[in-house]
């Protein structure tokens, strides 16, 4: 996000609480009893959770919870993505694993960034946008409209991650503890390792 844009949407105040999302999921760790080696384990997501100052780092197997699973996973893809557009759409997906009550606004936002104006058909929708951008379009050259876009993307990013930490949360009894990041690998790590003669 433009760094003009993000005290206007709060995020440069906002301590993030899921930190360091991978956008690959891994199937194998280090192995703790044969250095060098990796073990395979079923597919998972791998991140952290802030704890005071520090990190720690988790798998979430998908088996356990596909729907987490796929959220860490968008996450850490969003954090990649330098298209304004395409993060918030990548940023919403993550949203829709995660929240049971979708704000209008953040939703409305979406629909306006993946269908044409002419296609919009809900009251709610054209309303929210109406409110926000004085039509149903979004136009990402007028500043007014980058404001109000980027404010939404702020909101939407500080939504998703209090949702993603309070499942994880609730689902902590299914994590796998890491000693550091550095200990979960994704298949590209292992195919180099190997070909490195490593693992």
């Amino acid at each position: 996000m433009l760094e003009r844009f993000q005290k206007l949407s709060g995020v440069d105040q906002y301590d993030f609480s899921v930190v360091e999302p991978w956008s690959e999921p891994c199937g194998h760790v280090r192995s703790a009893s044969r250095p060098g080696r990796a073990e395979a384990i079923p597919l998972s997501a791998c991140f952290g959770l802030r704890n005071g100052r520090r990190v720690l780092h988790f798998l979430l197997p998908k088996t356990e919870s596909p729907k987490l699973f796929e959220a860490i996973v968008l996450t850490g893809r969003l954090l990649l993505c330098g298209v304004r557009v395409q993060r918030y759409l990548s940023a919403y997906r993550a949203y829709e694993c995660i929240a049971s009550q979708r704000h209008i606004d953040i939703v409305a936002v979406r629909h306006a960034l993946s269908h044409a104006s002419s296609h919009l058909s809900q009251p709610k929708t054209i309303a929210a946008l109406k409110q926000m951008f004085g039509g149903t379009e979004i136009d990402l050259t007028q500043y007014g409209h980058q404001r109000e876009f980027f404010r939404q993307l702020g909101r939407l990013l500080m939504e998703n991650d209090q949702l993603l930490h309070d499942a994880l949360v609730r689902a902590s009894a299914k994590f796998r503890a890491l000693p550091a990041a550095e200990y979960a690998l994704t298949r590209w790590q292992v195919a180099r390792r190997s070909g490195d003669g490593a693992a």
